[in-house]
């Protein structure tokens, strides 16, 4: 145990010290990610960050304090967070998440500046009020990331995603137990306080690199789009009774889609589909699902990426391209999504594909 805690400590301070060079450097190269879920673990990273300054270099600035006490709060509203991304498909990123995750960091900041806020002359009952919303909050949290992770768990899921699964509630559990159950209090258990300190340390170690694979594995792995948060398929929809077919807007659609400089374009949603249009989003999605006859944006979007794969896995002047170039190329953001809707709208691999046409891969 002490082994792993000196040498835990020593690769968690070198990567905490280098983990905010290298996301300004990141923004200073125009290099900001798209992904919601990676933008979320960079907070999570940071906020980590800041809860293991030590109070030594801090002690003598009041903005200082006050400044990392904020940037250091609400690690489990953002843990939440982040669980609700890689876990529920099909669903976007609302403004009250952040709200709640904004109120949750303010309690727990306030939490963290009480020392200070007591000299102050704050009162102590409004501060023993604060402490108790904030562990009401912190455990509230936690126990929403094991509800986000089973949200949808079914046998509808494949065998990897249960796994996934599975594997991030017991990691997390493990976590908990570590760095709650049996760390909490242990300066008074008599353990000293460097051990204290050292458990803290692992944690964010843990929770950095553990949520980092974590939406690697989703970003390879992406949820169906055709699961809902509950992990029920979405019924294809039906043209209403009551609004008429608009050919017109069928049209333009289909022109739109056959514009390589759209259809290439990673993470397409369709509201990006509605602003390059100038039309309401309900209506583009109605027209898709109705006129069109597609389950969603997404069985749309992909259908015209695999049929152009397939144009290019035919020809032999592209023979020599990689698969996975031409993956890109045709708008998927991983070669395994690529191959997975591939084969579930022609029957086959790519791989398998381009050697039926008579092409080879590189």
């Amino acid at each position: 145990m002490h082994f792993i805690m000196r040498h835990g400590e020593t690769a968690l301070a070198q990567f905490l010290r280098a983990l905010p060079a290298d996301f300004m450097a990141r923004i200073a190269r125009g290099h900001l990610p798209k992904d919601p879920a990676v933008i979320i673990w960079w907070v999570l990273a940071i906020v980590i960050v800041m809860i293991n300054v030590p109070a030594s270099m801090v002690s003598g600035s009041l903005p200082l304090t006050i400044a990392v006490a904020i940037a250091g709060s609400g690690g489990c509203a953002w843990t939440w967070l982040l669980t609700r991304t890689l876990f529920r498909p099909g669903v976007e990123i609302e403004p009250w998440n952040f709200a709640v995750v904004a109120g949750v960091s303010g309690v727990i900041a306030v939490a963290r500046l009480s020392p200070t806020l007591a000299a102050a002359g704050v009162n102590g009952e409004v501060l023993r009020i604060v402490h108790n919303a904030e562990m009401v909050f912190c455990l509230t949290a936690i126990a929403l990331v094991f509800v986000e992770a089973l949200a949808g768990y079914s046998n509808r899921l494949t065998i990897t995603e249960r796994r996934f699964r599975q594997t991030y509630i017991a990691l997390y559990a493990g976590m908990i137990v570590f760095a709650i159950i049996w760390g909490a209090g242990i300066h008074e258990a008599g353990y000293g306080e460097h051990l204290g300190g050292r458990i803290v340390l692992l944690s964010g170690l843990f929770t950095i690199v553990g949520s980092r694979v974590a939406v690697e594995f989703r970003r390879r792995h992406p949820l169906p789009a055709e699961l809902t948060s509950s992990g029920a398929p979405i019924k294809p929809a039906k043209p209403s009774a009551t609004r008429a077919a608009d050919p017109a807007l069928a049209k333009r659609i289909l022109q739109t889609i056959e514009d390589a400089n759209f259809f290439t374009r990673p993470d397409l949603k369709v509201g990006d589909m509605a602003a390059e249009l100038g039309v309401q989003e309900y209506l583009v999605t109605q027209c898709i699902t109705g006129d069109l006859g597609f389950r969603n944006f997404n069985h749309l979007i992909n259908s015209h990426r695999v049929s152009h794969a397939k144009l290019q896995l035919r020809d032999r002047a592209t023979q020599e391209k990689r698969i996975s170039s031409i993956a890109f190329d045709c708008g998927f953001n991983s070669i395994g999504t690529f191959n997975r809707t591939f084969k579930q709208q022609v029957g086959v691999t790519p791989r398998e594909f381009r050697e039926a046409e008579g092409g080879s891969e590189n």
